[in-house]
């Protein structure tokens, strides 16, 4: 009543199919079992090299390299590519290999960020080859020592100021800076440059080594709210015994700082006053206790950029310990409207009498800024004529309004902060009495004056566009 199990192995040493009969040999009645077998051609992969190398130049530079997937058995053979880099990847026409056949691997090599040098790596052809399942191949990529270039900037509204950080791959063994302006160039990795006028500056960027040359382009917006770049920002030299300012006051300016161990320093976005043409202003400075001083001041009154050592002056002290104090008075012909940059200078007195473009020895320079308005008695058109400008600071445009009570002689302009008219709404017009608008949008971003004159008196309003 039981039974046992006979098992059976085949094992194919060709190809084809096979027939047999076995018998069972027992003590009841010989048994007979026909037998039948077929064998397949077993794929065989075949990379048609063990190796393959490609070189290619920095900055994201491409190359391809190819080798062949052959099929030296009888089967289909199913492949794919594994271990790639991240600078590898590979296209073929397909994942299948016939009998016999062989089909291209197109291996795409891309140097994107790669420093220059060798670089290698070992990939694998995975297949359904039951004897050789996975074959490595050994790439090789040589990437050059060419410069890749990049690069930061950030931009003070205030000021003009651009500070650029260049970015490389490979050194670069020079730096030609383009700040697309007509200005100054650079030759330094990272470079500081002034714009001078509002506006969208093409910087240019070409860096060098001795395995070639990369050029890079961006575009700046420069935006200028305060004082105008001037030609000169001087330096001290070598600071000692507590020579320098440590207190400037003037209207609204009351500024404490160190002394000159800060050197140069730039308080035109933060320290503002304004002045009245005609108007007499006190200005007191203090310094080191140790030497005496000499302390000069100037105001760029014409606000042509360029601070005059002599038309400009509004203060000297010389030869004084510790307080200085003197006064001056807003000339007519001061530019109204727009900030203007007011300098002061100190050094120990036996040093040359400081200038405001001179590089100090022991002392320091320090810039400011002043926006020069009309006195409340020489502007009585602002007492009887409603005048507005909103929004402001405004983006796409601003509106202009005022409203008259009798027909009068009437003319609207908008200036820049360089005192160029880039607008002229009415020239000489007689208008008559009532309510008058304007939309203004300005061509770049920065600060702009509005002048209404009426009857031959005026009024100015600042507008910013953002």
């Amino acid at each position: 009543g039981a039974s046992g199990v006979v098992n059976v192995n085949f094992v194919s040493n060709t190809v084809g199919t096979f027939n047999g009969i076995i018998s069972i040999d027992n003590n009841d009645v010989d048994t007979s079992v026909c037998l039948s077998a077929s064998t397949y051609p077993a794929p065989d992969v075949n990379p048609s090299t063990a190796s393959v190398s490609a070189t290619a130049a920095a900055c994201g530079t491409t190359a391809t390299q190819t080798f062949d997937v052959e099929n030296l058995g009888g089967s289909d053979l199913y492949y794919s590519v594994s271990g790639l880099p991240a600078w590898l990847t590979y296209t073929t026409s397909g994942d299948t290999v016939a009998a016999g056949a062989s089909q291209v691997v197109t291996l795409n090599f891309n140097s994107g960020t790669l420093p220059g040098g060798t670089y290698t790596a070992t990939i694998t052809v995975v297949s359904n080859d039951p004897r050789t399942p996975s074959v490595p191949v050994t790439i090789s990529f040589v990437v050059g020592q060419n410069p890749c270039m990049d690069f930061t900037f950030t931009t003070n509204t205030c000021t003009g100021q651009a500070n650029f950080t260049s970015i490389a791959i490979n050194t670069p063994t020079s730096y030609s800076w383009n700040f697309g302006d007509g200005g100054a160039t650079a030759t330094t990795a990272n470079p500081v440059h002034y714009y001078s006028a509002n506006g969208t500056y093409t910087v240019e960027l070409i860096a060098c080594n001795a395995a070639g040359c990369d050029t890079v382009t961006q575009s700046v917006n420069a935006i200028i709210t305060g004082p105008q770049p001037t030609n000169c920002y001087p330096v001290t030299s070598a600071y000692c015994c507590g020579i320098g300012l440590t207190n400037v006051t003037m209207a609204n300016i009351n500024n404490t700082t160190n002394d000159a161990i800060d050197g140069y320093q730039d308080y035109t976005c933060t320290d503002t006053t304004t002045l009245e043409i005609g108007q007499t202003y006190q200005l007191s400075a203090q310094t080191g206790f140790t030497y005496p001083e000499s302390v000069l001041a100037w105001i760029d009154w014409n606000a042509d950029n360029s601070l005059d050592p002599s038309t400009e002056q509004i203060f000297a002290d010389n030869g004084q310990l510790t307080f200085h104090l003197g006064s001056f008075t807003v000339p007519g012909n001061a530019v109204i409207g727009q900030p203007l940059r007011f300098r002061i200078a100190s050094d120990y007195s036996v040093n040359p009498t400081p200038t405001p473009c001179l590089d100090l020895q022991f002392g320091q320079v320090e810039d400011y800024s002043v926006l020069v308005r009309l006195p409340v008695g020489m502007n009585e058109v602002a007492l009887n004529i409603p005048f507005a400008v909103f929004p402001n600071p405004f983006e796409g445009s601003s509106r202009i309004e005022y409203q008259l009570n009798a027909s009068s002689n009437v003319t609207l302009e908008v200036y820049n902060v360089v005192g160029e008219r880039v607008q002229s709404f009415v020239s000489a017009e007689q208008q008559a009495a009532g309510k008058h608008s304007f939309t203004f949008e300005g061509s770049v971003s920065g600060i702009y004056t509005v002048r209404l004159t009426v009857d031959g008196q005026s009024i100015v309003q600042k507008i910013v566009k953002l």
